[in-house]
């Protein structure tokens, strides 16, 4: 069957030439989603590099007491003093919570025999090398600071023994809440993983007895007393360590 076709000529088809004339309506619309563009805005604020902050008064005056009162013996070890905040009159009896505590600690010893031994020969040690002495007249004056003993398997020190500048005098505050705790002098952890990707090798290094490495000036250690003996039929003594001591606040500044 032969279709029609059509040449040259115009035919008026009826609803056929209406499919070709419409109307284009076009729709603009501005959206804004002020949460996405905060989520943004920390997105580049994290993703950049740390500034230097300002130091507090405190953090301050913490770096004006280190510079002003740090020296160096003959020896070559530096000394440093206790940065206190004019406030270490208003610190109240250390001596019966550290005596306390160190009945309770003694107590547990006793059921632990291997734990006591490694506990006194890292005190015998510390006394050995000159990093704390006895106290043969104890005026009770200064702050007497409790200890215990925290494990770790995996270190050389398999027992290393904390003093506690957090512990509360009758006062109800402690050598902790006197002292100040100075700025943050380290690199941030993102500033060493940096240099760490930088060089194709890495030396890495630990200082021995790192805080014992300083020593604090004799007006500060009565406030650096402990409790101590090895034998329990022998009385308890008093001894002030002679170093910076772990555990207190401003010891990583000092330091």
């Amino acid at each position: 069957m032969q279709l029609p076709t059509f040449s040259g000529a115009y035919v008026d088809w009826p609803g056929f030439a209406d499919q070709f004339h419409c109307t284009i309506h076009e729709n603009v619309r501005h959206v804004t989603l002020q949460a996405l563009q905060e989520e943004v805005h920390k997105f580049w604020t994290i993703e950049e590099g740390p500034s230097r902050r300002r130091w507090s008064p405190e953090e301050q005056a913490c770096e004006t007491h280190y510079v002003t009162h740090i020296t160096r013996e003959a020896t070559g070890r530096y000394k440093v003093r206790l940065p206190f905040k004019n406030e270490r009159a208003k610190l109240g009896d250390t001596y019966q919570l550290a005596l306390k505590r160190f009945l309770s600690l003694e107590h547990s010893l006793q059921q632990r025999p291997t734990l006591k031994t490694q506990y006194h020969e890292f005190l015998r040690e510390y006394e050995t090398l000159g990093h704390m002495s006895e106290l043969t007249n104890d005026s009770r004056d200064g702050c007497y600071l409790p200890h215990h003993p925290v494990l770790k398997s995996d270190s050389v020190t398999k027992v290393r023994v904390i003093f506690d500048a957090s512990a509360r005098s009758s006062a109800e505050n402690s050598l902790n809440e006197l002292l100040m705790v100075g700025p943050t002098i380290q690199d941030d952890l993102g500033s060493l993983l940096l240099r760490f990707r930088t060089y194709k090798y890495v030396l890495a290094a630990d200082i021995v007895k790192m805080y014992r490495q300083i020593n604090m000036h004799p007006n500060d250690r009565p406030y650096q007393k402990i409790l101590w003996r090895e034998d329990i039929n022998e009385p308890i003594r008093t001894y002030r360590l002679n170093t910076v001591t772990y555990g207190t606040t401003s010891a990583l500044y000092t330091n």
